[in-house]
């Protein structure tokens, strides 16, 4: 094959994938957070932007209000927060690609509120489950049309855990998809995926890694 049939090819298969994650999202936009537009600035010198520019196609909530603006690249000092972090923040708290999203309900202010982003459309007919990448996974909850999603953790990294939630009863509804951190919690989100696969009950999870551990254990006495 020449380099410019393999180009060509490429860039094909690069189009069928964007085509195919276009379909999975339905009228969702921006699952990934990459769709940034924020001045590229290390830690501690960030500060507010327009929300339209952090997280195009989301809205923030704190508490009951919807800000025109939120954080980028700071810390906060207590109150509830919604923070877009990247390309310059530290490695290990960008979960996936250049951005990620930092939800913290207040622990310190006042007035107790939750930080939450959120964003209506139609979930696609075919979806099973819906899932999503955190580093404290009982520290965010996901809802759809007002119905909290029963989470479960599916498998894990050193930077993160995927979390997945049934959504197969949403299939084919419109309403609004809401990420959450409760007061005195919160944490990072990114990369939240619709799948059109069924997620294991965690009776199977539970016994998936138990029979994992089992072959483990069965190779390394078999090598001694």
């Amino acid at each position: 094959m020449t380099r410019t049939a393999s180009n060509l090819l490429n860039i094909v298969l690069l189009h069928l994938v964007i085509i195919c994650r276009a379909q999975a999202q339905g009228t969702f936009v921006n699952l990934d957070f990459e769709a940034a537009n924020v001045p590229d600035l290390p830690p501690g010198q960030g500060g507010a932007v327009a929300v339209a520019d952090g997280v195009p196609g989301w809205t923030v909530y704190i508490g009951l209000g919807q800000p025109s603006s939120m954080g980028h690249n700071t810390i906060s000092l207590g109150g509830a927060d919604v923070e877009i972090y990247g390309p310059q923040w530290p490695s290990d708290q960008i979960l996936q690609g250049s951005y990620t999203v930092f939800l913290l309900g207040s622990f310190m202010s006042p007035v107790v509120q939750a930080a939450a982003i959120g964003q209506t459309g139609q979930i696609p007919p075919t979806v099973r489950s819906l899932q999503f990448l955190t580093q404290q996974p009982s520290f965010i909850q996901a809802s759809f049309a007002g119905q909290l999603i029963p989470l479960v953790q599916i498998s894990s990294s050193n930077n993160y855990v995927t979390l997945a939630g049934d959504i197969s009863t949403f299939a084919g509804q419109t309403g609004e998809l809401r990420f959450t951190g409760e007061p005195h919690g919160g944490g990072l989100l990114d990369d939240i995926l619709f799948s059109s696969q069924s997620i294991p009950e965690p009776s199977v999870l539970a016994l998936s890694a138990l029979g994992a551990l089992l072959l483990v254990t069965r190779f390394l006495r078999r090598r001694r």
